[in-house]
């Protein structure tokens, strides 16, 4: 409803978002065993003319972390609990 009370329809349209970047875990590989500080690795890739600005981690539901650098960080295993 507008400031006149009127309403209106309008057609529905369909929107693709395909911009989404593509994350690939480098290490750790997936069913690894792991034990004190570790380095954890991904590859961040931005869909053209997109590009990536920073980048985060997170794990196991916690706490969103910038990474120390755009592919790396280190992950202190202690600080976790099963």
């Amino acid at each position: 409803m507008d400031s006149n009370n009127k309403t209106g329809l309008s057609q529905t349209i369909k929107v693709v978002v395909r911009n989404a970047p593509s994350i690939t875990l480098n290490s750790p590989r997936a069913d690894s065993i792991i034990s004190g500080t570790l380095v954890v690795q991904f590859t961040a890739v931005a869909v053209a003319p997109a590009t990536i600005d920073s980048t985060w981690i997170a794990v196991d539901g916690g706490a969103w972390v910038a990474t120390a650098t755009g592919t790396t960080d280190t992950l202190d295993t202690q600080d976790l609990t099963d």
